[in-house]
């Protein structure tokens, strides 16, 4: 099948990469930026790179009409595909898509189950349509979600998932077996794209289960991380364990070392933050070789 490709990151290779493997005719790789690790993979092959500032104007619009493509394929492409861009390839657009449907449509969905506290995550393949996430679905599977997982753990599994049920719907979309599923759209819940700023941490508001909920949906390098503040210092925070029997204190406040780290109290109970590095530092580290008992994080630290 003549296929164009939009697509970004890990997964945007590893489906790439299967799509060229099985035999299909990847016309162009559409692309965020010339520079992305997509971008050079795909000229390594061979394989035409396109990387619009703008991929709903006409100009592009023609562009891709004339890759004589039978379907788009979005695995990673962050950029929403409007009108007449979804109308042009005749088999329609596929979407890859990293959250549950109908409950994690939009940004992020991959960081949103996590912080969350889902056990159980879902990624799809679906149809483009002109709504967010909302198109029939032809691929769709599940996994577990540990309590120690985090982002990075999950988008590996899911590059275990993404490239064999893309395959799956294309041979069932050429052999005319395809029996998509519609989703009601009203159903559900849509996520707004975050933002770094989002990851800082609220000891006084959140629970320790949602702390380290957020400490796992962002983990670094992959993510800028959870962070609070010290001294007029941003702290990123890598790794939190519960800690048994429970510790309670004033949110914020550093009651405690451990030998694994520093003890830090949250809305409801304590956590122990066992790696950390100020934003300034490359590496991180027990955080109790800098930070003191009887230390505040975050609030007026800014």
């Amino acid at each position: 099948m003549r296929i164009a490709y939009f697509g970004n990151g890990a997964r945007g290779i590893a489906c790439f990469d299967a799509l060229l493997e099985a035999g299909h005719d990847i016309a162009a790789c559409i692309c965020h930026t010339p520079d992305t690790d997509l971008a050079r993979h795909a000229g390594e092959r061979g394989v035409k790179v396109l990387a619009p500032a703008r991929i709903n104007d006409p100009e592009m619009a023609a562009t891709l009409h004339a890759l004589n493509a039978e379907l788009f394929v979005l695995s990673g492409y962050n950029r929403i595909l409007r009108r007449p861009i979804i109308g042009i390839p005749p088999r329609g657009c596929l979407n890859l898509h990293g959250g549950k449907l109908p409950e994690y449509r939009g940004c992020a969905p991959i960081n949103w189950q996590i912080i969350n506290g889902e056990t159980t995550g879902g990624c799809a393949v679906l149809f483009v349509d002109e709504g967010i996430d909302t198109g029939d679905i032809v691929e769709e599977a599940s996994y577990p979600i540990g309590p120690d997982d985090t982002a990075a753990d999950v988008i590996a599994r899911q590059l275990t998932l993404f490239p064999p049920m893309l395959l799956r719907a294309l041979a069932a979309m050429e052999n005319g077996t395809l029996r998509p599923r519609p989703q009601d759209p009203m159903a559900g819940g849509y996520y707004t794209r975050r933002y770094p700023r989002d990851g800082e941490i609220h000891w006084a508001r959140d629970d320790a289960a949602r702390i380290r909920n957020l400490i796992r949906a962002l983990p670094p390098p992959d993510y800028p991380g959870a962070f609070t503040w010290f001294q007029g210092r941003k702290l990123i925070i890598a790794r939190a364990e519960e800690i048994t029997p429970p510790v309670y204190g004033i949110p914020g406040r550093v009651p405690l070392k451990r030998p694994g780290g520093i003890v830090v109290c949250c809305r409801d109970r304590a956590l122990l933050i066992t790696s950390a590095r100020f934003e300034e530092e490359t590496n991180f580290t027990n955080p109790a070789k800098f930070i003191p008992i009887g230390a505040d994080l975050g609030g007026n630290a800014h």
